[in-house]
């Protein structure tokens, strides 16, 4: 069983620690995308969730200020110092705070979902084996790029058991009396077999 490993991202490969042949573990990194570009934009993600949750901090000292106001205004009213219209323009100012913080929270649950996609995304610059195996084929040297848009390129290739595989030959037929269930192959096979 072979497995196919491939790059989710584009950019050029940095580094390659995985070659033909190389006895590779789950988890082990075979080869690494250069991270820049994504680290980039994971910064810049980290930031605009970083003011979100500013903005949320002042919209939330404005909530406890227009209920201040707003009682401040009520009790004025109570002993006929103030309208009923001064009571409401209060009351609607703390409203209005109040459903400021809310949109404040979706726009952070927003910007948290966007770094996440950018940190996966970083994350995905590690070329990394799914299943312990065999290297049998490498496809990427340090400095390619590689280019993920269309279709995704097969940087590796990984046999899981080599113990268990099927081989395909061509064998001279003048040879198959020789050959006997268990016996070691003692028959040579020619470089341009004969077709009969």
């Amino acid at each position: 069983t072979t497995i196919q490993v491939s790059s989710y991202v584009s950019g050029v490969i940095q580094t390659v620690s995985c070659d033909f042949n190389t006895q590779v573990k789950a988890g082990q990194l075979c080869a690494k995308i250069d991270p820049a570009p994504y680290q980039i934009v994971v910064d810049e993600d980290q930031a605009i969730v970083d003011d979100a949750k500013a903005q949320l901090v002042k919209d939330q000292a404005n909530v406890a200020y227009t209920k201040v106001a707003h009682e401040r205004q009520v009790r004025l009213f109570s002993e006929d110092s103030t309208s009923r219209d001064a009571v409401d323009v209060a009351l609607n100012a703390y409203d209005q705070a109040v459903a400021q913080v809310a949109v404040d929270m979706a726009t952070i649950r927003q910007r948290a979902a966007t770094l996440k996609a950018a940190q996966i995304n970083l994350n995905y610059t590690n070329i990394i084996s799914p299943v312990d195996g065999t290297v049998v084929s490498r496809n990427v040297t340090a400095g390619q790029t590689v280019a993920a848009s269309l279709q995704t390129p097969t940087l590796f290739l990984i046999a899981t058991d080599l113990t268990k595989m099927q081989v395909d030959t061509n064998v001279s037929e003048s040879d198959i009396p020789g050959a006997k269930q268990g016996a070691p192959a003692t028959f040579t096979v020619d470089a341009f077999p004969r077709r009969t």
